[in-house]
């Protein structure tokens, strides 16, 4: 029986976070074994620690595109664009806020108005 692109996916996003867990955990000991030091342990107890690689395994996305970061300026520009719908929804936002107010003033008036008036 073959497996389905989806399952073989799957089953290797497993195994890349399997392999994160154990990096974590070889980190996890040699940060005890260097607190352990520090609280009069011998240096021959941290030397019984795992091995820690110099560098993690990174789990890698299929079809994933890296951010270029040649041009600082050209990814920036992504994010200045939205200033113009900030500022309308800003005073949009402030107009509503001030409508509301209005009439919950105008709804007390009413009510102290009926209320008072016998």
């Amino acid at each position: 029986m073959s497996d389905s692109p989806r399952l073989a996916e799957l089953r290797r996003q497993r195994a890349l976070i399997h392999e994160h867990l154990a990096w974590l955990d070889r980190q996890i000991a040699a940060e005890d074994a260097i607190a352990a030091l520090g609280h009069g342990t011998t240096p021959a107890m941290a030397a019984l620690s795992p091995s820690v690689p110099s560098q993690p395994v990174a789990p890698v996305a299929p079809n994933a595109v890296e951010p270029s970061t040649d041009d600082p300026d050209a990814l920036l520009s992504e994010y200045r664009a939205a200033d113009v719908d900030v500022v309308r929804h800003v005073r949009t936002g402030c107009l509503l806020y001030f409508v509301a107010a209005l009439a919950l003033v105008a709804v007390i008036v009413a009510i102290l108005y009926f209320a008072l008036r016998r």
